[in-house]
């Protein structure tokens, strides 16, 4: 086996890190378990006779038992587990990772890390591409992959962009879930959206529940519980829903009654659901 890590002095150490950004990564190519085999095996392969193993550090959130992953828009030193990685760090040890998107989406975040590391003497490892920052060369091959990967993800951005430019250009819908008080009516491809009167009506019961009666959301929350009055999902009312229900239906409103599907919809929001 591998030798334990000294909690005092001791030689260089290695440590792995993973991450998944979405509950797809978890389960499909890039899954957490892919990912600590790849560190492992590299680890045993190449730096077993020069480093102790440390541990594999995971970022990923778990809801019921689920990976629901870590953005990697988030720093590395502002992640559970990164910023625990961070913190064990002494000049000597190793990082190894199985791809740089797993650490870094950021490009400045990328190069402030790893000119750190550097200076400190610790060796970033990336098992995809079989390189590492011991040396001048892989150095400036690892700083050339995060300028490219920053590049490769804003081209994608703004390609994402322009097709939600040109769709609404078009006069095309560039979100398919309908605001509150809307829903869509027809078979798929010929649907319209048109006034939800069941979610109206209850709209105008919150407005009059604080406006006229002087409620406040949670007094109209029980309020729907205890009348049994449901979403359209046939689902109790939550406070947060009733809020922004209630801010929604205070908002103007286009007079037009129906729009075909591939219509902009007046309203617009995203979260509401």
């Amino acid at each position: 086996g591998n030798k334990n890590v000294a909690k005092d002095k001791r030689g260089p150490v290695a440590f792995g890190y993973a991450r998944v950004s979405t509950q797809g990564q978890a389960e499909f190519g890039k899954s957490l378990e892919m990912q600590r085999e790849k560190v492992k095996a590299y680890y045993d392969k190449n730096l077993a006779d020069a480093a102790m193993w440390g541990d594999i550090f995971v970022d990923s959130e778990k809801t019921k038992g689920k990976n629901n992953g870590v953005s990697g828009k988030t720093l590395l030193a502002n992640r559970p587990a990164g910023s625990a990685l961070v913190a064990r760090l002494r000049p000597g040890d190793h990082v190894i990772v199985n791809d740089i998107s797993r650490a870094w989406r950021s490009f400045k975040d990328a190069v402030a890390c790893m000119e750190a590391w550097i200076d400190k003497k610790i060796v970033l490892h990336i098992v995809r591409e079989g390189v590492n920052t011991a040396t001048v060369y892989g150095q400036t091959f690892v700083r050339l992959m995060a300028i490219f990967a920053q590049v490769h993800r804003e081209m994608i951005s703004e390609q994402t962009k322009e097709v939600m430019r040109n769709r609404k250009a078009a006069g095309k819908l560039i979100c398919g879930v309908p605001g509150y008080g809307e829903r869509y009516e027809g078979i798929k491809g010929h649907r319209r959206l048109v006034a939800d009167e069941r979610e109206l009506d209850a709209m105008d019961t919150i407005v009059r529940m604080h406006e006229v009666e002087l409620m406040d959301f949670d007094q109209i929350y029980f309020a729907f519980i205890k009348a049994n009055i449901r979403t359209r999902e046939d689902k109790p009312w939550s406070r947060s829903r009733i809020w922004r229900a209630y801010r929604r239906h205070k908002m103007p409103r286009c007079p037009t009654p129906s729009l075909p599907e591939n219509s902009p919809s007046p309203v617009k929001d995203t979260d509401s659901k």
